[in-house]
């Protein structure tokens, strides 16, 4: 059907998702005179579609047949801190991971717009503790039959791992945009310290993307 010259035939909602994420298994206390001698990290090696390691989460539906965007995930998960003999010693409570995401919705009716995605999210367990940070914008424009173009821009926080991807709704198929990992960058937990090291930037299309649901470091 033809709505204002427009086909939205073929028109797929879009799920747009930024995560954060510590590789290791654990991360050792700076304070040594706590009891918490460690931190549970997300012991994952790799870029995953489709699981609830992470750090910090963030999820955008984009639906350009209603002209809208929701906020379907906001969230920084809790820590949980270990003694000297690996045993639970403190845990804290998930909270928002940032700002809620905003969108623009002037463009929509032109099947394209920008989600805005910011974090700010620390360890609970720590006073004082430096936050995880990153301040994106990504651009997705429906190109009909499921495709897509997208451009990302904006800063990031050197550490920990960080993950962007696109998902088309109706097939389940996701398109990673960004990654960047610190054990490449050398970066340590001092990066979460102000300002934001990484500018992140990149464009391209699906159409010359392979769907995956794991990519490995």
């Amino acid at each position: 059907r033809v709505v204002d010259a427009r086909e939205l035939e073929g028109l797929e909602p879009f799920v747009v998702t930024g995560r954060t994420f510590i590789p290791d298994k654990t991360l050792s206390n700076p304070n040594p005179f706590s009891k918490t001698r460690s931190f549970a990290g997300d012991n994952r090696q790799s870029y995953q579609a489709n699981t609830t390691a992470y750090r910090t989460e963030q999820k955008v539906r984009v639906d350009f047949v209603n002209n809208k965007a929701t906020t379907i995930s906001n969230r920084a998960n809790g820590t949980i801190g270990y003694d000297k003999n690996g045993n639970v010693s403190a845990s804290s409570e998930s909270t928002k991971a940032g700002p809620t995401p905003t969108y623009t919705p002037g463009t929509m009716k032109d099947s394209s717009t920008t989600v805005n995605m910011q974090v700010d999210a620390s360890n609970k367990l720590v006073t004082g503790a430096p936050a995880i940070n990153y301040d994106v914008n990504i651009t997705i424009s429906d190109q009909g039959n499921g495709n897509f173009n997208y451009n990302i821009s904006g800063t990031s926080d050197g550490f920990p791992a960080y993950e962007f991807f696109i998902t088309n709704e109706a097939t389940g198929d996701s398109y990673l945009i960004h990654g960047s990992n610190p054990a490449a960058t050398g970066d340590t937990p001092r990066a979460l310290f102000p300002p934001m090291e990484n500018t992140i930037n990149g464009s391209g299309s699906s159409k010359d993307l392979k769907p995956v649901d794991e990519v490995k470091f």
